[in-house]
């Protein structure tokens, strides 16, 4: 009599995180916490209004490792990057792991 051995259940392979931070576009929406600049007084002064858009690295914990202004006034962009440091983001997770993401977070400055 021949007595087949179960074969073992398949070993689930879990893909290694990428090496490279993946792009999530607009980070805006994903914020738990998103401060407002302060509106630089310089500019504020002499009407300048606009869109600065601030390029981020966010951690695997959702913290802001680096933010610099790709686009915008060169009077409001120090502010937008200051605040986007600030900022925190929910985790995004790759196959139930967190990974280090980039993307845009876009500050408005409109005067009143």
């Amino acid at each position: 009599m021949n007595v087949e051995t179960p074969k073992p259940p398949p070993v689930k392979t879990i893909p290694p995180p990428p090496t490279r931070p993946i792009s999530i576009g607009v980070a805006n929406g994903r914020a738990v916490h998103l401060p407002k600049p302060p509106y630089p007084p310089h500019a504020l002064s002499v009407g300048i209004e606009g869109e600065v858009t601030v390029q981020v690295t966010i951690d695997e914990k959702g913290n802001v490792l680096s933010a610099r202004a790709a686009k915008g006034h060169p009077f409001l962009r120090t502010a937008a990057e200051r605040a986007a440091m600030n900022a925190r983001f929910t985790p995004t997770l790759l196959s139930k792991v967190p990974v280090k993401v980039t993307g845009v977070i876009i500050y408005n400055f409109k005067r009143n």
